[in-house]
């Protein structure tokens, strides 16, 4: 089984960032696919908000829920605000239950971001789509990308080596997402 530390030294993930405050430390870390990195250095600069009342761009909405989850911040997880008692449906990450393979999306206004999580406090990104395609392809051709994306990161993990003895539980995840 390979280590995140290993695939990233060999090229095969790379480290997301997370810019914080002068002396905080991460509590929780982000990798993702080179082509992920790719995506994201190349192209999610350039693409533009489809909707007109959020003036915060793709990479900027990219940026703000990744330094929420590197900071410690809490993440509302679709299904956990009804049973923890919350009643708020802005939702920042879902269990993707097409089938269960663990895979998990970060919710933006304009991004779809896919992966799974190696334990409680790593996720490993393998894309990332603008809502609008997913929605456009949808609509115009009936096709839905979601179980391609959820066995593109099922295909990934294993490719990689990442299939850890115990994955983490919805719960502990849940959990582990709140402050």
């Amino acid at each position: 089984m390979s280590t995140v530390r290993k695939l990233v030294e060999d090229g095969q993930l790379q480290k997301f960032e997370c810019e914080l405050e002068a002396s905080a430390l991460p509590q929780r870390y982000i990798y993702a696919t080179p082509e992920v990195a790719q995506f994201v250095e190349e192209e999610l600069g350039n693409a533009q908000t489809l909707y007109p009342e959020n003036s915060v761009s793709p990479a900027e909405q990219l940026d703000d829920v990744f330094h929420q989850y590197c900071s410690g911040g809490s993440i509302t997880v679709a299904g956990a605000c009804y049973w923890m008692g919350a009643n708020k449906r802005h939702d920042n990450l879902k269990e993707l239950r097409i089938a269960p393979k663990d895979v998990w999306e970060f919710k933006t206004t304009d991004l779809r971001i896919f992966g799974w999580f190696h334990e409680v406090n790593i996720f490993i990104v393998t894309n990332i789509k603008m809502k609008s395609t997913l929605e456009q392809l949808r609509e115009e051709r009936d096709l839905d990308l979601y179980p391609g994306l959820c066995e593109e990161a099922v295909t990934k993990r294993t490719r990689l080596g990442l299939e850890p003895k115990k994955r983490p539980t919805y719960l502990e995840i849940v959990n582990g997402l709140q402050n």
